[in-house]
Parts: C-alpha cells; sequence; structure tokens
C-alpha cells in the first residue's frame, strides 16, 4: 500500500483560520471509473470512500478530511474536489485515474467558509464563499488566485450575499444566493436570487429571484426536464417554535433564463425540503425534515411533481438520518446516504416508479456518509 502525506491541520482562533503542519495520509486505490464517491464524517472527524456501483464494492477511509466537506466531480477533466468549510478553508484535490490519489490541496482564505467549486476550464474554477462578497477565480488544480467577479451589489443588508451552491451549464455558471441575515442567526431575508455568470467574460450577466428563500440543496441539471431544479428550504421549521411552510421546488429555464415559480412546495410535502431530484415531470424524489415525537426525524418520498403529489414513502426515520442523495452513473437508480446511529451507510433504490422501496443493500462507508458525487465518462456538461 502506498501513502503519502500532505501539511494541513487548522486552528480556529478567535480573529482567523490558520492552516499548519500534520500527518495528514491517504492511499492509493484501485477502484476504476465509474465510481461514487462519498464523504463521510461524524462531524468531529472526517474520511472518504468509493464504490463500484456494479459490485458494490466498497473502499473506506481513504483520505483523512475536514469534518465539514462536500464533493465536487469535474466530469470534463475526470477530477474530484472536495471543498472543506468552516474551519478549513480549504479545496482538496482528488485524482480518480491515479489511484484516487490526493494530489493538492489549497486554502480559499481564512474564515472564507467556501461552499462550492464550478469548474469551467482545466486551468479556471469559480470558488463560492459564505464570507466574502464575490466569487472568486482560482486555477481548479493549483489554487492560484485569477482575480473574483464582484456580487456585494446582490446581498441582502449584512452586506454579504452567502454566494452557496453553483451549476455549470454551458457557458454560464448559476449561483445560489441565499441572502441570509448575520445578525438575525443567518435567518433568510425576504427573498434569495440565482445569480447568472457569462463564464467566458466574467460578467454577471442576470440574477432571479426564487419564488421561497434559501437555496440550500445542489443544484442539479435535469435532462428529462430540460431544466435546473432549485431547491429551496426557507426558515428550518423543525428548529422554529411557529412553523410555516416557506420552501419549494423551482424549474430554471437555462436557455430563457427564467424561474417557473412553485412546482411543488413543503406544504405538499409534509416538511422542510433537504434535497430533490427529480428525474421527468412525473417522478421525482425529495428527502424532507419534520418534528417527530423526539426531535428532528427525515423521511425520503417518491413525488409526482407534475400533480404536486407525495406517491409513496421509501424510507422513514425518527432521526436526522437522509442526508444526502445522488443519481447512479447510470441513472437507473438512487443512492441515499443514511446516517442512522449503530447502522450507518448508502442505501440504493430504483429510479423506476414502480421499483422497491426499501428492500435494498446497505453499503458501510465507516465513518456516517454525508455527501454523494458519482463520477463517470461522460463530457458533456
Amino acid at each position: 500500500m502506498t501513502r503519502h502525506r500532505i501539511p494541513l491541520i487548522c486552528l480556529l482562533t478567535t480573529l482567523h483560520v490558520a492552516c499548519t503542519a500534520n500527518d495528514a495520509e491517504w492511499r492509493d486505490i484501485d477502484q476504476p471509473l465509474p465510481a461514487v464517491f462519498v464523504i463521510t464524517t461524524d462531524f468531529h472527524s472526517g474520511s472518504s470512500a468509493t464504490i463500484d456501483p456494479a459490485a458494490f464494492t466498497v473502499h473506506r477511509d481513504i483520505h483523512f478530511l475536514h469534518s465539514d466537506s462536500v464533493c465536487r466531480y469535474d466530469a470534463a477533466h475526470r477530477r474530484m474536489f472536495v471543498v472543506q468549510r468552516w474551519g478549513a478553508d480549504a479545496i482538496a484535490v482528488v485524482e480518480p485515474t491515479k489511484g484516487w490519489r490526493l494530489t493538492d490541496e489549497y486554502s480559499v482564505g481564512n474564515g472564507s467558509n467556501p461552499q462550492d467549486i464550478a469548474v469551467v476550464a482545466s486551468d479556471k474554477a469559480y470558488v463560492s464563499r459564505l464570507q466574502h462578497a464575490s466569487l472568486r477565480i482560482i486555477n481548479p488544480v493549483s489554487g492560484a488566485h485569477r482575480g473574483d467577479i464582484p456580487l456585494g451589489h446582490l446581498a441582502d443588508a449584512d452586506g454579504l450575499p452567502e454566494a452557496a451552491q453553483m451549476l455549470v451549464h454551458g457557458e454560464h455558471v448559476f449561483v445560489a444566493l441565499q441572502r441570509l441575515d448575520a445578525t438575525q442567526g443567518y435567518r433568510p431575508t425576504d427573498h434569495s436570487l440565482i445569480a447568472v455568470i457569462h463564464h467566458p467574460t466574467d460578467t454577471v450577466v442576470t440574477a432571479l429571484p426564487t419564488a421561497m428563500p434559501n437555496p440550500s440543496a445542489p443544484l442539479r441539471y435535469s435532462p428529462g426536464l430540460s431544466a435546473i431544479v432549485v431547491v429551496t428550504t426557507g426558515t428550518w421549521s423543525i428548529m422554529n417554535p411557529d412553523p410555516t411552510p416557506d420552501g419549494a421546488i423551482e424549474y430554471l429555464d437555462p436557455t430563457a433564463l427564467t424561474l417557473s415559480g412553485p412546482i411543488m412546495t413543503e406544504a405538499d410535502l409534509g416538511g422542510d425540503l433537504v434535497d430533490a431530484i427529480i428525474v421527468g415531470p412525473e417522478l421525482g424524489f425529495a428527502i424532507v425534515a419534520y418534528l417527530g415525537t423526539d426531535g428532528p426525524a427525515t423521511r425520503l418520498v417518491r413525488i409526482n411533481p407534475e400533480k404536486r403529489q407525495v406517491t409513496a414513502t421509501l424510507l422513514e426515520s425518527d432521526r436526522w438520518a437522509y442526508a444526502a442523495m445522488a443519481l447512479s452513473p447510470d441513472g437507473a437508480s438512487l443512492w441515499v446516504a443514511d446516517r442512522t446511529p449503530n447502522a450507518p451507510g448508502i442505501r440504493i433504490l430504483s429510479t423506476d416508479a414502480d421499483g422497491p422501496s426499501a428492500d435494498t443493500p446497505l453499503l458501510n462507508t465507516g465513518l456516517p456518509p454525508q455527501g454523494i458525487c458519482a463520477t463517470h465518462d461522460d463530457t458533456t456538461p
């Protein structure tokens, strides 16, 4: 087994986050594409795993990562990026075609709290950061700073637009601006925005107001809809003594640059929207959170967006168990991160509307799974 080392440990002080040397390590593994990459964490330590989507072989504890991380796959250049958020403020570069080796790691600014990376060329990417009023332009492999795109004119009264999830589609990058009020515990303001960036010229084309605030889930393009699915959560009602459903699923037309308005609302779904994947006009899946008898609980449901109906409950837990989901590389199955204590792992369900609901394998990922990224060879944006 070959092991490599890179210096990284981040110390949080009252003023800034500083990175100093430490023995972080990872191991080379033989896991060809396609594969599923999983971020795992117990919120004290973090790691990663890969899964063969055909044989269900799991490689656990490949990298030591920050406990608050998300993964993003760049299909065009076959690279995985791990955005290590508050307390690390760094991005790690993982090469699936080189034994899933962690080849580089770089800071994107102490205390910046990066949320996402959008790669638009082999030498150019954008990084969204909650604590900055601009998009950072970098070389995605080296991290070299290439400039910034100001977003302050789209911020709420606290001066920060809270740029979060991003999606590259054609010559545009779509950026979710949550517009949270830092002076009120990061509660949503009157509206949020989807900023549209023309990446060849690094210019803001427009900013589209969402019907409901706080886009907090990944932005995903649905080929079955020819649209980008936008999921808004509003105020997390499970933390609110007087909950009011204020989140929705919306569709964004990437050609006309228009938003549809609510397709399904949290009132239709019976709880807070955590995430949603829409396969086609009549088929989708959503993770819904609600206040159970013993605290926050979650369920995974199958939905018919066209009829605004929940058609089946596929998984249900009296805990905050279902954290994320993703389609498999071939789109035939839904992979769900299950954080159930003492039995965490990845659950796999059919995307067929008449497929099995809960009779699925549980793939042990070591630490509980928190994020899922499918890898493939398709270079179409």
